[in-house]
């Protein structure tokens, strides 16, 4: 019988996670878009926020339950004395983004997981490309974009300057 697709895998503009850990298929989705690891890249220098977690971060916004998204890690999950996750000035835990293991510290209710803002940036810069200052626009060619929609097997890019 059929259990799953296991964890997930994610690169090169690509993402897949199980249906039976949503938090796999936002890590693999993030990889997708060229995150790395959170706490690897935070000790690199390539991330901005204490061992891949939210201390320092926006907070988020659930569309569909109208509720902002703290990054507080709510209950114990995760937030041991043992535990590298940031805390508060008053021993609060703060959450990981999901780059960093963070799935599942989210209350049921949201929909989403909280990447940081530094990530949620990465994201948006992947989907809408890079203006230069002669209007010129560069984007991930491996993303499968096609600019005049044309292929059936590629999205059409959206352009903001011209309302195309």
């Amino acid at each position: 019988w059929y259990s799953g697709p296991g964890g997930g895998l994610g690169g090169g503009g690509l993402g897949d996670g199980s249906y039976k850990h949503a938090g796999a298929f936002f890590h693999e989705a993030g990889h997708g878009y060229g995150m790395p690891h959170g706490a690897g890249a935070y000790k690199e220098g390539s991330y901005p926020y204490e061992n891949g977690g939210l201390k320092g971060s926006s907070w988020g916004y659930d569309p569909n339950l109208h509720q902002m998204i703290d990054v507080y890690a709510h209950g114990t999950l995760g937030c041991t004395a043992e535990a590298k996750i940031p805390r508060d000035e008053h021993g609060r835990c703060y959450k990981q983004d999901p780059m960093e293991g963070g799935f599942g510290q989210d209350r049921r209710t949201f929909n989403w997981q909280l990447f940081s803002d530094f990530n949620a940036a990465k994201v948006q810069r992947w989907l809408e490309g890079v203006s230069a200052d002669d209007g010129r626009i560069f984007y991930n060619r491996s993303a499968h974009l096609d600019g005049n929609g044309a292929s059936p097997e590629a999205y059409s890019r959206c352009d903001p300057p011209t309302g195309g």
